[in-house]
């Protein structure tokens, strides 16, 4: 009965954030967008916004290695790129063509895996039914709802966070490489999604 449960769980989790996908940009994802995931609209001449503009694509160089205003969500930034190049190169689109709900989907999908995730993580510590609840709690919270289609990359960053600790479990008790380097890959995923991770793994470390 766990499987289909959860599938259940999840698909009405689908449902519940779906709605949410093409809602406009709010500041903070709007000016991330601009600078780490699409581009923006600069002017010709100096900064005269009222003579002609041109569109400037944000380049790689910058979605990988730039973060002069601390405000690049590293792995989201690559995720959103590769999913809108990608979404353009297959309609055919210019490159200034965006759209809410296809940039936000690495979100929707890590969203949905973090749901998976509590659950199944609860079921290897031998409580099923803990798990199921734990994912039906998450399938209708506010702030997981919000996260899930939100462009930024907190609910990645939750996602990989449960995926550590279960990667850490798993190593005290086996007590195997394999663990470990499950473990510190999970630790690097989880900070490469937001940098203030490593707070919580720092404790985790000091215990």
């Amino acid at each position: 009965w766990f499987w289909p449960v959860l599938l259940v769980i999840i698909v009405g989790a689908t449902s519940l954030r779906l709605p949410r996908m093409a809602h406009s940009y709010w500041g903070d994802e709007g000016w991330a967008l601009r600078y780490y995931g699409h581009g923006k609209y600069e002017a010709v001449s100096g900064d005269d916004m009222q003579g002609p503009i041109k569109f400037k694509p944000v380049t790689w160089s910058r979605v990988l290695w730039d973060d002069q205003t601390g405000g690049n969500h590293y792995l989201f930034s690559i995720l959103q790129k590769l999913t809108m190049d990608t979404w353009r190169s297959w309609k055919g689109l210019p490159v200034t063509a965006f759209d809410e709900a296809v940039s936000r989907l690495p979100l929707l999908l890590g969203g949905l895996a973090s749901i998976a995730a509590i659950a199944l993580f609860l079921r290897w510590l031998g409580r099923p039914r803990a798990g199921l609840f734990a994912a039906a709690f998450f399938a209708i919270h506010p702030w997981h709802i919000r996260y899930s289609t939100e462009a930024r990359c907190y609910i990645l960053m939750g996602f990989f966070f449960t995926l550590a600790v279960w990667a850490l479990l798993y190593a005290l008790r086996s007590d195997r490489w394999r663990g470990w380097l499950w473990l510190a890959t999970l630790q690097f995923l989880a900070v490469y999604s937001w940098k203030v991770a490593a707070l919580p793994f720092l404790t985790i470390t000091s215990i």
